[in-house]
């Protein structure tokens, strides 16, 4: 098996072994949670339910792609590295935002977390990065603040 499809191999297992965790554990660490809520969008239970399905289901694709792929003509594809310096640079925005949410608010830090990411993986259509910096923060905060009635973090800013 060549590095490739190992690492995808683990990597899925590693997620299914993730989800399924998050699955055993929510009638534990979710006050009145069951799996039964995934019938009840206003429970609790219902967004870790459908994430954690979502990720085992995801991960389940990933894992068959990898048992399934054949290199073309026995040619061993160049493998990317696991780790590079723009993942460990992603690593860090993301822990930066952790604490950005709880200072400026997570609609500001939300909307400077996309045109960051973006900027640092490449993209440079600054219209469209710019569009979507202020458009998807919005667009989610409707979604679950307006439809779903679920309140994001506030912070000085918003």
């Amino acid at each position: 098996m060549n590095a490739a499809k190992l690492r995808d191999c683990w990597l899925a297992g590693l997620g299914i072994a993730i989800g399924a965790g998050t699955l055993l554990l929510i009638p534990y660490e979710i006050s009145g949670g069951s799996l039964s809520d995934i019938a009840n969008p206003a429970s609790s239970a219902f967004f870790p339910v459908i994430v954690a399905s979502l990720l085992i289901a995801l991960c389940l694709a990933l894992l068959l792609q990898a048992v399934l792929a054949s290199s073309v003509d026995g040619e061993q594809k160049a493998v990317e590295p696991l780790f590079t310096w723009n993942y460990a640079r992603g690593a860090a925005l993301l822990t930066a935002y952790v604490f950005l949410v709880s200072w400026i608010g997570m609609l500001i830090s939300t909307g400077l977390m996309i045109a960051a990411l973006s900027w640092m993986f490449g993209y440079r259509n600054w219209p469209l990065m710019i569009g979507a910096a202020v458009l998807v923060p919005l667009s989610v905060w409707f979604l679950f603040r307006k439809l779903l009635y679920i309140v994001f973090p506030s912070g000085i800013l918003f």
